[in-house]
């Protein structure tokens, strides 16, 4: 029998696998599904127009390429190390140093945007409670959840998911049918909300690069199956069809939901800048419209934050198993999860969140855009890896039938070249540019602290 299947993986760690498909698959969509389905595209809607909606089309393409490269090499490899892990293998101990720490490091900051983000929503129902100490009761109920055995993490992330999951899957069905002119009491304009405002493309072509890279930041969190598939009750299967889900769900109702916005409502309004999914309730005359978006988007915060310190854990796990993270962060608790690792990431998110309220706003800001490339990497990473990988040993990757390996290596190129363009062009988008000028810098001190390590030859057991 497969050992992947058998579910004889990663015993040296010790992390239990107990997660199931449905865990894995809302792990992921609590990280992908985010406020910025929510409320963010609806700015990205009314600087670009309906062409956002192709934007994520093309996006949500290279996504599922990447995902599916990712999802072959972790049913050979299957670690809480994912991708990480798999560019170590390829390239060795640089590439897993470089990749672990710049993905930790995204967990850590995207944690602290999403806790900030839900605490002003809570201080608004209850403002007599500082914003600062909603953030606090967040990240200490969050590292709570973690700190609990991982069956327990996963089906208390399942339902907090699943009602986002509902949202975006039933409001952009319910838009499509009333613009067919079948859902009754809501007149169907057509496309008269297109055509009548300037087109596909009003700002004309130059705005489909800029809106394709404002995409590309919706979908991270979908690269999460593979850090849960480590403890998962059939790694292989489980990852395989999780990430089939989570990708193409995303991509199609986030697609789908931007299109009906623009079919719906002219791009212009002022209501779907404020919020395409609210805009979308209230043309579809759904009573109290805003406090539902606004209870949807608590929910989606707190599962991005839930999700991120998991996924930065297990990565941080992986990373002190080779020596590439502090010691303790490679051991697990009694509930088998591991608490140090899970700790210093809420830590450190709690403390970049403080910046947030008490520090200098440059500071801030300079620690959150210093992640904002860096998924753009992973899929650079993950895409080099397999090829690598491949190439060096071409008979693990032999069950791939000739013509889908032909393909695979082909797609591999397509994300390699597609997403390499994609991080030269943040250089000359104004939305952009700070967000690659910072990752540069969280990339050259991670590369910097590599060479200090190798030529030191402190990269010990005891580091």
């Amino acid at each position: 029998m497969d050992p992947i299947e058998n579910n004889q993986i990663d015993q040296e760690s010790g992390l239990a696998t107990t997660l199931h498909s449905r865990h894995i698959t809302m792990i992921a969509f609590g990280g992908a599904i985010g406020a910025g389905i929510f409320v963010g595209a609806g700015t990205e809607i009314s600087r670009i127009g309906p062409a956002v909606a192709l934007g994520y089309l093309v996006v949500g393409a290279l996504a599922a390429i990447a995902m599916r490269l990712l999802s072959v090499q972790t049913r050979l490899n299957p670690d809480s190390g994912a991708f990480a892990t798999h560019v170590g293998d390829a390239f060795g101990h640089i590439g897993r140093f470089a990749v672990g720490w710049m993905y930790w490091w995204l967990m850590a900051a995207t944690t602290s945007v999403e806790c900030i983000a839900a605490a002003d929503i809570a201080h608004g129902w209850l403002p007599s409670l500082p914003a600062w100490a909603w953030s606090v009761l967040f990240f200490c109920t969050l590292t709570a959840v973690n700190l609990a055995p991982v069956r327990v993490f996963g089906e208390f992330q399942f339902w907090l998911v699943l009602f986002k999951v509902a949202t975006v899957v039933a409001v952009p069905v319910l838009a499509l049918l009333a613009a067919l002119g079948v859902l009754p009491g809501i007149h169907s304009p057509g496309m008269r909300n297109i055509v009548d405002n300037g087109g596909l493309m009003p700002r004309g072509w130059g705005s489909l690069f800029p809106g394709i890279l404002l995409a590309a930041f919706a979908f991270v969190g979908i690269e999460m199956t593979a850090v849960a598939s480590a403890e998962a009750r059939r790694p292989g299967r489980d990852m395989e069809r999780s990430t089939r889900i989570v990708t193409y769900a995303v991509a199609v109702f986030y697609v789908l939901a931007l299109l009906m916005t623009v079919v719906l409502i002219p791009w212009h309004d002022p209501t779907v800048a404020k919020s395409p999914f609210e805009a979308l309730l209230k043309a579809l005359h759904v009573p109290a419209a805003a406090t539902v978006i606004d209870i949807v988007v608590f929910t989606a915060l707190l599962s991005v934050a839930n999700s991120c310190i998991y996924a930065a854990s297990r990565i941080s796990h992986a990373l002190a198993k080779q020596h590439d993270a502090p010691k303790s962060w490679a051991q697990l608790s009694t509930t088998r999860v591991p608490a140090a690792a899970i700790g210093a990431t809420a830590s450190v998110g709690l403390v970049i969140t403080l910046f947030g309220y008490f520090a200098p706003d440059a500071l801030f800001t300079a620690l959150i855009d210093s992640s904002g490339a860096v998924i753009l990497m992973v899929w650079i990473g993950i895409a080099l890896s397999y090829l690598r990988l491949r190439a060096k040993s071409r008979t693990r990757f032999r069950a791939e039938p000739r013509h889908s390996s032909r393909r695979l290596e082909l797609a591999a190129w397509i994300v390699s070249v597609a997403t390499a363009t994609m991080l030269i062009g943040m250089i000359f988008v104004d939305d952009t540019q700070l967000d690659l000028i910072m990752t540069v810098v969280l990339v050259s001190v991670i590369f910097l602290i590599v060479l200090w390590r190798e030529t030191n030859q402190s990269a010990d057991p005891e580091w």
